[in-house]
Parts: C-alpha cells; sequence; structure tokens
C-alpha cells in the first residue's frame, strides 16, 4: 500500500485524517527554513554542526511523512498511543529546538 494512501485511508476516522494533516503542516513551511538557513547567515561554532543542522533541516519533511505513516500503522492497533506518540515526539523537537536556540 502506498504511504499516501496509507494516511489518507478512507478506514480512518476523519478527526485523525486532520490530525496527520497537522502533523504534515510544517512541511508547507519547508522551503522557507531552508533558505532562511542558507541566507540568513547563522554561526556556528563548527563546520560539522553545520553540516549537521543542515541535514536535519534537509531532511524533516521526509521524518515528518514517516511519523504519519508510522502514526496510522499505530493507530490501528492502539488509538491512545497512536495519539500520544506524535504528540511526545513533537514536545521533545520543541523542546531541543529551545535549548539549541539557547546555547
Amino acid at each position: 500500500m502506498k504511504i499516501v494512501e496509507q494516511i489518507f485511508s478512507e478506514k480512518l476516522p476523519v478527526w485523525f485524517i486532520l490530525f496527520n494533516l497537522c502533523i504534515l503542516l510544517p512541511i508547507l513551511f519547508w522551503p522557507v527554513v531552508v533558505l532562511g538557513l542558507l541566507f540568513a547567515g547563522v554561526s556556528f561554532p563548527s563546520w560539522h554542526s553545520y553540516l549537521l543542522f543542515f541535514v536535519v533541516v534537509i531532511a524533516y519533511p521526509v521524518y515528518l511523512v514517516l511519523m504519519a505513516f508510522l502514526n496510522c500503522r499505530i493507530f490501528r492497533k492502539s488509538k491512545i498511543i497512536g495519539l500520544l506518540l506524535p504528540a511526545a515526539i513533537f514536545v521533545l523537537m520543541i523542546r531541543g529546538i529551545c535549548w539549541w536556540w539557547s546555547v
């Protein structure tokens, strides 16, 4: 089964499909983030940290699509874990961004 068919399956409730759309919403901002990273002149302590940050930012649409796909598969087995796991991942992502910003 294709990933898009799995994420937007008719077997899933409408509210859960909207939840997955909210998970995929940050992909719309991906070009702005990448161009901002390229042209903003952010200073990094070393070349390796810049490369790591650049690879993470470039690849985050892949992470979000995989998260939505796995969320659908987990939701079919356990509805509570299917709802809590993406929320926990987003909280950890926001916490990591806040930590990185403060350093």
